[in-house]
């Protein structure tokens, strides 16, 4: 009896070896398992004297169906303790060998996973030039889509780049750069809703931009380009605020865009830049005087704005030909402007020669520029401004703007928010026809 049980002893050893060979590159906890079973086993031979004994005992407490059932239900430490007492049951079979080393195999695999799913999950957070980059493509691509007029296509990679920067700025809320870049992203959405016709939607994003500009200029006071931005963005907010009728917030923001251009730390009279910034500036407060009908004021600033530029440095302007075209267009739309203005106050017959020099520059350059939709556009308003100054023949007036307008419409050079131009003229001509 005691030779075949140790026989059976030193066979239960050795296949519990092998099974403990065959999960050695697991965790060292399995091996403990493993060596512990080892034991357990001896020590019933050892304290029963027979196999049948051991086997009854065993069987009692842990069957072999408890070790099916352990290993798909229990933990690896119980199932090994129930296939041990199988294997004391059958001797030397050895049929169960397998079966131990795929679990000894497995409870090392589930120790190395265990281990995982309570190790912390670093990972590896999206670097500020990662949003940077992200942001430039998606901006470049919006760019390309407007230059095809894809609209909807544009303004879905700016969404795009929205979402970005709102993400980047959460995670580096100090940093800038992000912020800088939400605020170029607001300012991008926001031109195309004024594009659509949707004012309000502008306005909202228009002033989260200015908001974001604002705190910028704050931490930079001696950084020109920021006190520049912050300036720009009082001056767009005005304009869309302007579309929306509510004149006397347009009129605060640019008198504070004029506080930030004319504030010593900024202004250069010697930077042509800061100059044309400050030519639009005056036009633009110019024409909200006129529109709530202070000629006065509205005559002061057209004659900043054109004092201005005409006082620009001409060789900057003829440098580059697009460039000079713009503000020769520019020139023409003021001098018009201005006219009006003088027209309101009645300062004799002088508006009438002011309106015609506009007048002859805009349509020289809608002449020799005919693919040029803003001139075009601009020949329109100077057609339609010359039917008030010049009663008598607004009806032709009106229908030489009526005729530009339908040909803007027909090429599509005008943006989905002017599309009633040319309707807004024909109620305009049929009105004058009636006087």
């Amino acid at each position: 009896t005691h030779s075949i049980l140790s026989k059976v002893i030193w066979r239960c050893i050795l296949q519990s070896l092998i099974a403990n060979l065959l999960a050695f590159t697991y965790s060292y906890s399995t091996q403990l398992i493993v060596v512990g079973g080892i034991a357990w086993i001896a020590f019933l031979m050892l304290k029963y004297g027979r196999e049948d004994q051991s086997v009854s005992r065993v069987n009692k407490v842990l069957p072999e169906q408890n070790a099916s059932v352990s290993h798909k239900h229990t933990t690896a430490h119980t199932a090994l303790l129930s296939l041990g007492g199988a294997l004391l049951a059958l001797g030397i079979t050895g049929i169960f060998t397998p079966h131990i080393a795929a679990l000894i195999s497995d409870t090392g695999k589930n120790a190395e996973l265990q281990n995982l799913k309570h190790r912390p999950v670093v990972r590896k957070q999206p670097s500020v030039q990662t949003y940077q980059e992200k942001f430039e493509k998606l901006t470049l691509y919006a760019e390309i889509q407007l230059k095809k007029n894809n609209t909807d296509k544009a303004l879905q990679y700016f969404n795009e780049a929205l979402e970005i920067t709102k993400t980047g700025v959460l995670k580096y809320p100090l940093n800038w750069d992000l912020q800088t870049n939400l605020a170029t992203t607001l300012h991008n959405i926001a031109e195309m809703s004024i594009t659509a016709g949707d004012t309000q939607n502008a306005i909202n994003n228009y002033e989260l931009a200015l908001e974001i500009r604002k705190t910028i200029a704050a931490i930079y006071p001696a950084n020109q380009g920021k006190q520049r931005d912050l300036s720009i963005s009082y001056e767009v907010t005005a304009q869309a605020h302007i579309h929306s009728g509510n004149n006397q917030q347009a009129i605060d923001y640019y008198h504070q865009s004029f506080e930030i251009i004319l504030n010593p730390s900024y202004a250069n009279p010697e930077n042509t830049r800061w100059q044309k910034d400050l030519v639009i500036s005056y036009g633009a407060i110019a024409d909200i005087y006129t529109l709530t009908g202070n000629a006065h004021k509205a005559l002061e600033f057209y004659n900043k704005s054109l004092d201005l530029v005409y006082a620009l440095n001409h060789n900057d302007l003829e440098h580059n030909d697009q460039t000079y075209i713009q503000w020769q267009s520019y020139i023409s739309i003021a001098l018009i402007k201005k006219s009006y203005a003088l027209m309101q106050i009645g300062n004799g017959t002088k508006y009438l020669q002011i309106n015609q020099q506009g007048f002859d520059a805009a349509q020289k350059l809608a002449t020799e520029n005919p693919a040029n939709n803003n001139l075009q556009k601009n020949l329109v308003m100077a057609w339609i401004m010359r039917a008030d100054i010049i009663p008598q023949d607004a009806t032709n007036s009106y229908k030489n703007a009526l005729e530009i307008a339908q040909n803007l419409h027909k090429s599509g050079g005008l943006a989905p928010g002017s599309s009633s131009l040319a309707d807004d003229i024909q109620k305009l001509l049929d009105a004058a026809r009636k006087k």
